[in-house]
């Protein structure tokens, strides 16, 4: 059964003490020596004083300044947000000089002007700042100039603007991985400084490896944008990862050098100056004038993707859509790189048409997602499956077939189903999501019966399962887990950790059957079950906490 809940350990127990005396230990001296020299923070997030305490020296004042390790700083911090124990003072007491990791994003809400202006923890490699809007743009400017070790940094929906951006390219030295998805201020001309710096004219970022742009401000112009992802493409030669969802489209204008019409500020170098000094410094080893480092490119379409693959040989992880026939080519088929790939469908689509692809990868995938493709032949989900052996990571999104003759005419034989099907092995498999996504339409009996086959084959044969979500499926999921489950001591599911039945067929003998049987169980999700009404929600609470089971029940 579930892991029952163990006795709490010393570091636990220490924090949680530390948390709940912290305010009368330090809090007061912090507010009167440091907050309320700004005179920002509102009377209503300070904590009430408390009980009065004997007079603290300054060693016992900077106590805390001098003994925890960072690491267990950044613990604190994590454990109080998470039980909404912190306030501003507290927080600006925990911004300690040890500190090398900070996540703020766990309360945004107490992150303003008069908490970081002090901040004491120069020595950050990493720093979360997302949602953090309280900050304005000067404060952030300056924190941003004293975090010179920064390597990683997280300043999505901020105040950040062009200002902010030209000191993490110039002070920030490091800096490998960067987020600013989300900041309205921003525009595709501040983009420009983040890569190169006009005043000294040299270039930065040279080892900015991760770039999240994500949306920006919605009345960017468009076109703008492009060139300015073209500019930082051949500008950070050590990008790995840019997201957004023009990047294909920049690609494709660096695959034809099309640079006529480039729209680059005067201070800037061009991109054809740039293309050149591209080439000199990191030529293309198939043959080609240069290439990217990228390893990673999403919302990519199938027409583009010769284009993209010629500029960026080491691309290992996809993500694209397919709009219509001719859905895949050589040119992808061909691909021996990619280990990580989303394909999804603008309409609906027969997913008889990524077999082809999946069995040409299936010796190297490790993750997989489909999605928006329906089974318009029964046995189609079996065939896919024989092709993912050596995945790690699976997500299956289908709708039902269409009631009538699909409009794309796929080359493949109808195939019979009269006899139990083989089982495939899957001994890599750690997460599996299956969801029918096509409410309103119900799935074919014939195609249910097998699907559900099929899904007791797997979830019998996964042995390193942990996370698995099963998702308005339109069959009963007592069977399935009575036909896994027993009989009991054959080992299926032993290492599930997280359990998802949203808007499943399932009642509370299937509960029952899961927690008696020997697994990992920590958190398990029975949202818009038809079948658990909140008496039989009650019934799983009062046996979680009468056999003392450490797993959370989520319902709704």
């Amino acid at each position: 059964m579930p892991k029952r809940k163990s006795v709490r350990s010393l570091q636990e127990l220490c924090l949680e003490k530390i948390a709940r005396n912290l305010e009368r230990v330090w809090i007061k001296d912090y507010t009167d020596d440091c907050l309320g020299k700004y005179h920002v923070l509102p009377t209503s997030q300070r904590l009430c004083p408390g009980p009065e305490v004997p007079h603290q020296t300054s060693l016992q004042r900077d106590a805390f300044s001098f003994h925890p390790a960072g690491f267990l700083v950044h613990e604190l911090l994590q454990f109080m947000g998470k039980r909404k124990l912190l306030t501003a003072a507290l927080l600006g007491s925990l911004l300690v000089p040890q500190l090398k990791t900070l996540d703020l994003s766990i309360c945004p809400q107490l992150v303003t002007k008069a908490v970081v202006t002090p901040l004491r923890c120069k020595n950050l490699s990493t720093l979360v700042l997302q949602d953090c809007n309280q900050i304005p743009a000067g404060t952030l400017l300056g924190l941003i100039k004293a975090l010179p070790r920064l390597l990683k940094l997280n300043i999505s929906s901020t105040q950040c603007n062009t200002q902010v951006l030209s000191a993490v390219a110039s002070c920030c030295r490091q800096l490998r991985e960067l987020d600013i998805s989300g900041c309205q201020r921003l525009s595709p001309y501040s983009l420009f400084h983040l890569a190169y710096n006009p005043s000294t004219g040299s270039f930065c970022c040279s080892g900015l490896q991760i770039l999240v742009l994500g949306p920006l401000n919605p009345r960017i112009n468009r076109e703008e944008l492009v060139w300015a992802l073209v500019f930082l493409l051949l500008a950070l030669p050590n990008l790995r990862s840019l997201v957004h969802e023009q990047l294909a489209e920049a690609v494709c204008l660096i695959y034809h050098h099309l640079f006529e019409d480039e729209q680059v500020p005067p201070a800037f170098p061009s991109l054809a100056m740039l293309a050149r000094c591209r080439g000199a410094s990191h030529p293309d080893e198939a043959g080609g004038e240069f290439s990217l480092a990228l390893e990673e490119i999403r919302y990519l379409n199938e027409s583009s993707w010769p284009m993209v693959r010629a500029v960026c040989p080491r691309v290992r992880k996809v993500a694209m859509t397919l709009a219509g026939m001719p859905v895949l080519g050589e040119s992808f088929l061909s691909t021996c790189r990619i280990a990580h790939l989303t394909v999804g469908c603008r309409e609906k689509g027969d997913l008889r048409e990524v077999l082809p692809l999946a069995q040409s990868l299936r010796l190297q995938l490790d993750y997989l997602s489909i999605f928006n493709f329906a089974f318009e032949d029964e046995l189609t989900f079996h065939t896919l499956l024989s092709h993912c052996l050596n995945v790690q990571k699976l997500s299956i999104r289908f709708l039902s077939p269409t009631t009538f003759a699909s409009t794309r005419r796929v080359k493949m034989e109808a195939l019979t189903w009269d006899r139990p099907l083989p089982p495939h092995p899957f001994p890599y498999l750690c997460k599996f999501c299956l969801v029918h996504s096509d409410e309103g339409n119900p799935l074919p009996s014939r195609h249910a019966a097998l699907l559900r086959e099929c899904l007791e084959s797997l979830l019998k044969h996964s042995p390193c399962l942990e996370v698995l979500e099963l998702v308005a499926l339109p069959f009963s999921l007592d069977e399935v887990f009575e036909k896994v489950l027993q009989p009991p001591g054959q080992g299926a599911l032993a290492q599930l950790r997280q359990l998802s039945l949203v808007e499943g067929d399932v009642s509370l003998r299937a509960i029952h059957l899961l927690l008696s049987a020997e697994n990992q169980l920590s958190c398990l999700s029975l949202d818009a079950c038809p079948g658990m009404e909140e008496r039989a929600y009650q019934e799983v609470c009062q046996r979680v906490a009468k056999e003392g089971l450490d797993v959370e029940i989520l319902w709704a």
